[in-house]
C-alpha cells in the first residue's frame, strides 16, 4: 500500500517532485502552504524562472468542526474538471491541469500569475464591481449551455455523484433538514428533483471564494464536485453567496469599507472572531461587539451596500440566463433555482459548512427571513431577490 504523502512537508513534498520528474535535479523552490480551503492541503510552488504552479491534495476528512468526510479520490474528478471546462469554459477562465496523481490524491495546476485578488475578499471589503458580476454569470452560462450542447459526450464523463452527494447534498440539504425538521418535505423534495434531473455539468461550487482576479478577468478554482445533472444548482449556491453578503454589509455600522488586499494564494483564510464575540470584521476592518450586533438594516452606509448586492444579485442572473440560452428559460429551470437558493441560503447558516462571516443575530434572521419563503416559493429569482430583501427590513 502506498504511503500518503502529506504534501504541507515541504521536505516531502520537495522530494516527491524531484522523484517524480517534475522539478529541474537540483532545483529548490519556494514552497509556501496556502490557506483557505477546509477539503484539501494546498501548496504553491514558486519557480526560480518566475513559473509556479499549485499542488493540490483532497483530505479524507475535512477541516471544520462538523463530523464531515468525503472520499479522496476526487482529486481524479477535479482533474477531469480542469481539462473539460478548460473546452467549454471562456478562454483564460481556467487555470490548466500539469500532472496528477490518484495513489497520492493530487494534482498540479499552472498559478494564477500575480498579481491577483480573490473576489470574496473583495466583496467582504463592500467592492462590487457589476463588470465582475456580468463575467460571473456569463462564466457559468457559458459553461452549462456549451457542456448541454455537448451532453453526449459529457454525460458519461461526469455521470458519478457521489462527491456531491457526500459535499453538497448530505451536509447542506440532509443535514439542515435535520437540524429543522418542518422543512423536511421540502428538502426530501428538492433532493429527489435534484437527483432526477441532468441537464448540464454542475461545478457544484461555483462561488466568489473561488474566483481570483487577474487582469481584471475571473478565473474559476476548485472543481472536486463538478458532474453532470441539476444546473439550477450553482444558480442557488452562487447566489446564496451574493444575497448573503447583501444580508452581511447591510447590517454593518455607518463605517468606510476596509481596503481589499491583494491575494498571493489561491484564496484567504475566513478571518475568525475574535474571541469573546461572535462577529467576524466588518468593512471597516474592525470586530463589532455588542450593540453592533443590533446594527439597523438599511441605514446608513448599511442600507447602501445592501442595495448594490441586491442589485449585484439581479445583473448576475440577467447576464446568466443570456449566457446560459435556452435552458435558462425552460418552463422549471427558474423554480428549480429559486429553490436551490432558498436550500442554500438556510444550509449556510444551518448546515456542516456555515458562514464563517455571520454573527448569531445574522444566522437568526437569514432563518427567519428564509423559512416562510420554503412553505411558498415563488416562481422567479427576481421575486425571491425581492421578497429576501423585504424580509431583512422585517426582520431587522
Amino acid at each position: 500500500m502506498t504511503a500518503i504523502l502529506d504534501i504541507e512537508h515541504s521536505d516531502d513534498l520537495l522530494r516527491y517532485l524531484h522523484e517524480h520528474g517534475h522539478l529541474e535535479p537540483g532545483e529548490v523552490p519556494a514552497i509556501v502552504p496556502l490557506s483557505g480551503g477546509v477539503s484539501n492541503r494546498t501548496v504553491l510552488v514558486e519557480r526560480r524562472d518566475g513559473t509556479a504552479f499549485v499542488v493540490k491534495q483532497a483530505l479524507e476528512k475535512l477541516r471544520v468542526e462538523a463530523d464531515w468526510h468525503s472520499d479522496p479520490n476526487r482529486s481524479h474528478r477535479e482533474a477531469l474538471g480542469l481539462t473539460w471546462l478548460a473546452r467549454v469554459g471562456p478562454p483564460g477562465t481556467i487555470t490548466p491541469l500539469l500532472f496528477e496523481d490518484t495513489d497520492q490524491h493530487l494534482l498540479a495546476m499552472q498559478a494564477v500569475p500575480r498579481p491577483h485578488e480573490n473576489w470574496k475578499s473583495r466583496l467582504l471589503a463592500g467592492s462590487l464591481d457589476l463588470s465582475h458580476v456580468k463575467q460571473f454569470g456569463q462564466l457559468l452560462g457559458t459553461i452549462h449551455r456549451r457542456s448541454r450542447e455537448q451532453r453526449a459526450e459529457l454525460g458519461p464523463v461526469f455521470d458519478d455523484r457521489s462527491y456531491f452527494e457526500s459535499l453538497r447534498i448530505e451536509p447542506y440539504y440532509r443535514y439542515t433538514a435535520e437540524r429543522n425538521r418542518e422543512t423536511f418535505d421540502f428538502f426530501a423534495n428538492l433532493i429527489s428533483e435534484t437527483a432526477a434531473t441532468r441537464e448540464a455539468v454542475v461545478h457544484g461550487d461555483y462561488s466568489p471564494k473561488n474566483i481570483l482576479i487577474h487582469q481584471n478577468t475571473l478565473v474559476l478554482l476548485d472543481h472536486e464536485v463538478i458532474h453532470f445533472g441539476d444546473p439550477a444548482f450553482d444558480i442557488g449556491f452562487s447566489l446564496t453567496h451574493l444575497l448573503s453578503k447583501a444580508h452581511y454589509l447591510g447590517s454593518s455600522r455607518e463605517r468606510p469599507p476596509r481596503t481589499s488586499r491583494a491575494q498571493g494564494d489561491s484564496e484567504p483564510t475566513p478571518t475568525a472572531p475574535r474571541r469573546g464575540t461572535d462577529r467576524a470584521p466588518l468593512p471597516g476592518g474592525e470586530s463589532a461587539t455588542g450593540a453592533d450586533d443590533e446594527a439597523p438594516l438599511l441605514g446608513g452606509a448599511g442600507g447602501r451596500f445592501m442595495e448594490k448586492f441586491l442589485e449585484g444579485a439581479r445583473v448576475y442572473w440577467k447576464t446568466y440566463q443570456l449566457a446560459a440560452g435556452e435552458l435558462a428559460f425552460t418552463a422549471d429551470f427558474e423554480p428549480r433555482a429559486v429553490r436551490h437558493t432558498l436550500g442554500c441560503l438556510l444550509a449556510r447558516v444551518d448546515g456542516r459548512s456555515p458562514l464563517e462571516y455571520f454573527t448569531t443575530v445574522e444566522r437568526n434572521r437569514q432563518r427567519a427571513v428564509v423559512l416562510p419563503l420554503l412553505k411558498s416559493p415563488p416562481d422567479r429569482v427576481l421575486t425571491l431577490i425581492e421578497r429576501f430583501g423585504q424580509g431583512l427590513q422585517t426582520e431587522r
